[in-house]
């Protein structure tokens, strides 16, 4: 493909779940001579002549966009289309791992990713499966990874592949109830530990789809700086 993508959950991408885009969006990332950066998407539109705009799967938590990148000066890691797995390659009990944003351990952790661990546990229907893995707010939209486990490898898997990313998590609810009114009066809501993915597929769905590719013939020409997937 030859450009640099961002990809992410779409409702993070949208205010309140409209049509409304969030140019606001920061890309945090270190660079080469050490320190950390941060580009927005505003800026990124603004240099390709607004010819660039944030692509959605249509029915999946999927959203991407190309991203300006600065071959010697920005120190990203790109994932190439072979370290994806699609999901027919997916098991139950398959071990993986996400790194994310966890709101709370910023103090800690700073702008390096925490990582979190787990298992799929059930597949489809659709382009999701769930996860047996916590994921809170601020893990919307990070990668998930086969992780280097025993029963990958003897399931012939090999390294880390990316096969999706979190789109949010499940959810219970429990209710107070008044023992005077016998009346609801208050819902807790708690989170089951289960988290909701978009497969690789429902990413790929969107990077090979008329609208995602005919953007990139358009900005071909605007293309300045060489980059890579």
């Amino acid at each position: 493909m030859g450009v640099l993508v961002v990809i992410t959950a779409k409702h993070v991408v949208l205010k309140g779940g409209t049509d409304v885009i969030n140019d606001d969006l920061l890309v945090a990332f270190r660079q080469v001579g050490g320190g950390l950066a941060t580009r927005s998407v505003r800026e990124i539109k603004t240099t390709f002549k607004d010819e660039l705009e944030w692509v959605f799967h249509p029915s999946e938590d999927v959203a991407a966009i190309p991203f300006l990148h600065q071959p010697g000066v920005d120190d990203l890691k790109s994932i190439p289309q072979d370290f994806c797995l699609e999901s027919k390659n997916l098991c139950g009990l398959m071990q993986v791992f996400f790194p994310a944003y966890q709101p709370g351990a910023s103090e800690i952790a700073g702008i390096r990713p925490i990582m979190r661990v787990g298992h799929i546990s059930d597949i489809g229907p659709g382009r999701k499966f769930l996860l047996d893995g916590a994921a809170f707010p601020g893990n919307s939209g990070s990668p998930v990874f086969t992780a280097p486990s025993h029963m990958n490898l003897v399931s012939g898997i090999g390294g880390p592949r990316l096969v999706g990313l979190i789109s949010g998590y499940l959810t219970y609810r429990d209710v107070a109830v008044s023992e005077q009114t016998q009346m609801p009066r208050v819902m807790f809501e708690e989170n089951t530990g289960l988290s909701v993915c978009c497969t690789y597929d429902a990413i790929d769905d969107v990077l090979t789809g008329e609208e995602f590719q005919v953007m990139l013939k358009r900005l071909a020409p605007l293309r300045g700086v060489e980059t890579s997937k």
